[in-house]
């Protein structure tokens, strides 16, 4: 995905993002409906002087994963185009530029230059307990003890993690508490680590198995259909998935869960 604080259009940060996924069919149209709005009024935002509205912007936020600056930034970006007078204009600009400096800021206290991101990437993914710690701290409340107890890990164990997540700025200490500072970075597709962060949480998964714990849900089937049909239903679970990113990102947190979604041809 474009770096969208390269961007002072939000119009070009949604072309390039149309043009970056226009292997992906009707792309344009679901980037639409995740906004809410019609395809063809995307498309004169795109093309014309329509504008999306904040309520847009946020939609397509949360379509996206953006974080909360990222969030606060493309919102910016629609009111500064939407501005009527030069004065106005300015204020927006001002603005852009204060949250240019403050993500570069973050970039820089998270030591994300290419090397050090690459080394963090390596020890984030290299086992689910790191990613597992790391979410369970959005949890309030969360002592070394409660999150290992509740991960079935030593404190000694959980305690190393945290200590290595903190470093990485990923999470704070407040006194015993440890609480969620900011997200990992996302893994290409092509990255070699997706493949061994996709193994150890399907190993995690299988180890779970004989816990039962309550609520846990798991299924598993192999069978055989058209290829026109297993076309529609990969698209009915990647719809599934978008409507699970949405609400996900405003529920309250409570407990840790995993999702795993696996749909291949044997």
């Amino acid at each position: 995905m474009s770096d969208l604080f390269k961007f002072d259009d939000y119009k070009e940060y949604l072309k390039q993002l149309v043009r970056t996924n226009e292997e992906v069919r009707g792309y344009q149209a679901r980037l639409a409906r995740e906004a809410s709005c019609q395809p063809s009024y995307l498309s004169q935002v795109l093309t014309a002087n329509a504008d999306l509205t904040t309520d847009h912007a946020l939609n397509i936020s949360t379509f996206l994963g953006l974080d909360d600056q990222e969030k606060e930034y493309l919102v910016t970006l629609i009111l500064h185009a939407k501005a009527a007078s030069v004065k106005n204009k300015r204020y927006f600009e001002k603005k852009l530029s204060q949250l240019r400096k403050q993500r570069a800021n973050l970039t820089k206290r998270l030591h994300t230059d290419e090397e050090y991101a690459k080394d963090v990437e390596l020890v984030y993914h290299s086992n689910w307990v790191y990613a597992a710690v790391h979410v369970s701290t959005s949890i309030e409340e969360q002592t070394a003890m409660t999150i290992a107890e509740k991960l079935r890990l030593t404190v000694g164990e959980v305690s190393s993690v945290l200590k290595t997540l903190a470093s990485y700025g990923l999470v704070k200490s407040d006194g015993d508490k440890w609480v969620y500072v900011t997200g990992s970075a996302h893994l290409p597709d092509e990255s070699y680590m997706t493949m061994v962060n996709h193994s150890n949480w399907r190993l995690k998964s299988v180890s779970n198995i004989p816990h039962r714990n309550e609520g846990d849900l798991r299924y598993t089937s192999v069978f055989t259909m058209s290829q026109d049909d297993a076309d529609k239903l990969k698209e009915e679970m990647l719809k599934m998935i978008r409507q699970w990113r949405t609400k996900i990102a405003p529920s309250e947190p409570e407990v840790t869960m995993a999702i795993l979604c696996d749909f291949f041809e044997v």
